[in-house]
């Protein structure tokens, strides 16, 4: 395993989530094969990594920027005008960082100049309405004929 520092590019390994895992917090399965730099190394088994945007899985990146653009309006919204007439165009963009904590066994070192192509979309593992109902249906024929 390699060791890492601070400013590393990384990539969080894309694995099963234990039981482990789910107990501590530890690793969430929608964040493997995000890239980032790293922040902050703590120990073993806490590195923080500054997520790059562009590799966050399309569910997550459109709520990122959904919250981004709230705070955003949010904060416009709580100085006067004056205040807001006043900043300048680079004062009045707000882009919120994306970091996670992640261990180092989750961790891989990126080669420079490699991009690798956006990680497909995890399906969605909620049970929807239209399953259960036609489960239900299936069922039921199943019983009567």
């Amino acid at each position: 395993m390699p060791t890492f520092k601070q400013g590393d590019r990384v990539r969080v390994i894309a694995r099963p989530q234990s039981a482990n895992d789910i107990k501590e917090n530890a690793y969430f399965p929608h964040m493997g094969g995000v890239e980032g730099t790293v922040v902050k190394v703590y120990s073993p088994e806490e590195i923080t990594v500054s997520v790059d945007r562009e590799t966050l899985p399309e569910q997550n990146a459109a709520r990122h920027t959904e919250i981004e653009k709230r705070l955003q309006e949010r904060w416009m919204d709580s100085i006067s005008q004056e205040a807001r007439a006043n900043l300048s165009d680079a004062e009045k963009q707000f882009k919120l960082n994306y970091s996670v904590i992640v261990p180092a066994n989750d961790l891989e070192l990126v080669k420079p100049g490699k991009r690798p192509a956006k990680p497909a979309a995890e399906p969605d593992p909620r049970v929807h309405t239209q399953d259960l109902d036609r489960t239900e249906e299936e069922f039921l024929k199943s019983r009567v004929g």
